[in-house]
């Protein structure tokens, strides 16, 4: 049996020195040091420096398998996380990290699976669970299929997850490629769809999107936000699916604040309360039924969209259920309650731009 251990370890040096760090050790049940690796990006921790590069760190196995390391914050930029998978060419990566969830759109294991299936990769998460911290949620991944994951808000217990994975590097069907979406153009929603019912503003995640309501048992939506524009069309069971439950499409396009990264999201989510404002507050229960629903967004060429579904009680549902054309991701025989579907864009070269 071979075991794969990750060290978390806190560098402090004198002040003058200027060198405190946070540094990840990956090491075999043995004790075989396998890497090292330094934080690069920092989430609020003022306390500590970061490489003046970002490392890319990986390792070989004795059984021979690479796999790729980086930590928490990491996932969401280019380097280190996409870089060792576009120009290292890795195909296995272990992600330990301490993730508070950013619901309707950074649920732990809702990016996770989104993370693993852009980059169609072995994902191996671990997350510290500390329910009162809103940090559980781990899984083992396959190109987005959800081996194996837990996430569980009401014991303290931990879990152990067991998972057989495929030898991607052995698997020439399924190529390193561009982790970038192939975005096709679709005309704006502003010149081609009627926009149903009026436009209003909530905060999700401290930022402000632009909503509209979703209504009826079988429509199409539009809403527009800084020239970046998404559409919904869905199908629903009921003759009154939206009666006791609010839904809204929306959009963002800008900095996502306060850490100043740039964002491109297109969200169909479950509204905390019957009440507009309550667009974008968590919540994890839904009783609305989807039979279907396709969700698009006009984003930029230089986007890495990142689809993600979560039914009621975040639930993920199988990568063969989702599929992804360029900007447009449809859900066919969904039929269950949804929670969100979100198209998540990142441009990371735009993220040390002056907001």
């Amino acid at each position: 049996m071979y075991s794969i251990v990750t060290l978390s370890r806190i560098l402090t040096a004198p002040k003058t020195a200027g060198t405190s760090s946070t540094r990840m050790s990956c090491s075999t049940q043995m004790e075989t040091l396998l890497a090292k690796y330094h934080k690069q990006h920092l989430y609020h921790e003022i306390q500590f420096n970061t490489p003046q590069e970002a490392e890319i760190v990986a390792f070989k196995t004795s059984f021979g398998v690479t796999f790729g390391v980086f930590t928490c914050f990491d996932m969401l930029f280019y380097d280190p996380a996409i870089e060792l998978v576009e120009k290292s060419g890795v195909r296995n990566i272990v992600f330990p990290t301490a993730w508070m969830d950013g619901f309707p759109i950074l649920a732990s294991v809702e990016y996770q699976q989104a993370w693993s299936r852009l980059t169609c990769v072995n994902l191996l998460a671990a997350n510290q669970h500390l329910p009162l911290g809103d940090m559980v949620g781990s899984g083992i991944y396959s190109c987005g299929e959800a081996l194996s994951y837990v996430y569980d808000m009401k014991t303290n217990e931990g879990h152990l997850l067991v998972a057989q994975l495929p030898n991607l590097e052995q698997h020439p069907e399924q190529p390193i490629q561009t982790c970038q979406s192939n975005n096709v153009p679709f005309k704006s929603a502003q010149d081609d769809m009627k926009q149903i019912g009026s436009p209003f503003h909530s905060k999700l995640l401290n930022d402000m999107y632009t909503f509209v309501k979703i209504e009826g048992t079988e429509n199409n939506a539009s809403v527009c936000t800084n020239e970046f524009c998404c559409h919904a069309s869905y199908i629903t069971p009921s003759q009154q699916p939206f009666e006791n439950e609010l839904f809204a499409l929306g959009a963002f396009n800008g900095h996502h604040d306060p850490e100043g990264y740039i964002i491109q999201a297109c969200v169909l989510i479950k509204c905390n309360t019957m009440e507009k404002d309550s667009c974008g507050t968590a919540t994890q229960t839904s009783s609305t039924i989807f039979n279907a629903f396709q969700l698009m967004g006009n984003f930029s060429s230089k986007a890495y969209v990142f689809p993600e579904v979560l039914a009621s009680n975040v639930e993920l549902i199988p990568a063969k259920a989702i599929a992804i054309s360029g900007n447009v991701m449809s859900v066919n025989r969904f039929e269950k309650p949804l929670l969100s579907a979100v198209l998540f864009g990142r441009i990371y070269e735009l993220d040390h731009e002056e907001n």
